[in-house]
């Protein structure tokens, strides 16, 4: 599974170096050019680790590393500071604001790869296996065997109906938007439409049966899989 980058970088040639030094079929990269779309962001896609820049649009880099940091959903996420304002007095307030690694800009492509693999590496040696087995009411998955139960009776699902329930069942009550499934299960797949993830919700409800009444749509929202 490719890991997911946030980056904060304008639109412009600033991103190509990004581009070159991290490989597509090792990463996922998504770029945004303000503090603001870069929380909004993280807290939706849940990225493997955020590339932030000191000067930001909007809420700074040093106040957006805070908020990533002190958010339960975000702060087990490494922040790599890469900036060209890389005085002391820089590295330090970023580090204090809870940054993991400090790069300056302009960046060599080999240690930008080998500084972003090393705090991968790092989190995940010391994140908490994530559960394969999950029951919420009477659905239960098994993300290992890819099998879909409901009261202990066995529903066929397609890969990205599966994909979508398990989206859901990692993240009860909690309100998903439309761009973030796109994002997690078809990966903003260019040929794409946003109406695929109504019509794929469709058919897991109808295979869920009264089950399925537990997945919510929200208009103007998104959607929601209740406990109960």
């Amino acid at each position: 599974m490719k890991a997911r980058l946030l980056i904060t970088e304008p639109e412009g040639p600033g991103r190509k170096p990004y581009r070159l030094a991290l490989a597509p079929e090792e990463f996922d990269l998504r770029f945004e050019a303000s503090g603001e779309r870069c929380l909004e962001c993280a807290f939706e896609w849940a990225p493997s680790c955020v590339l932030l820049d000191i000067e930001l649009p909007g809420i700074g880099g040093l106040e957006t590393c805070r908020i990533l940091k002190s958010d339960p959903r975000t702060r087990r996420i490494p922040v790599l500071f890469v900036s060209a304002n890389a005085g002391k007095a820089e590295i330090v307030a970023g580090l204090k604001s809870g940054a993991d690694d400090f790069l300056a800009k302009p960046f060599h492509p080999t240690e930008l790869l080998w500084r972003v693999r090393a705090l991968l590496r790092r989190y995940q040696s010391s994140a908490p296996s994530q559960e394969s087995v999950l029951e919420i009411g009477p659905i239960r998955v098994d993300s290992e065997q890819g099998l879909a139960q409901v009261s202990g009776r066995a529903v066929r699902l397609t890969p990205k109906e599966f994909a979508l329930l398990e989206t859901f069942m990692r993240r009860p009550e909690r309100v998903i938007k439309r761009s973030c499934l796109l994002e997690t299960v078809w990966g903003y797949d260019s040929a794409v439409r946003p109406r695929v993830v109504d019509l794929t919700l469709f058919r897991l409800r109808r295979k869920l049966g009264e089950a399925g009444l537990l997945l919510e749509t929200l208009p103007g929202f998104g959607y929601r899989l209740r406990k109960k």
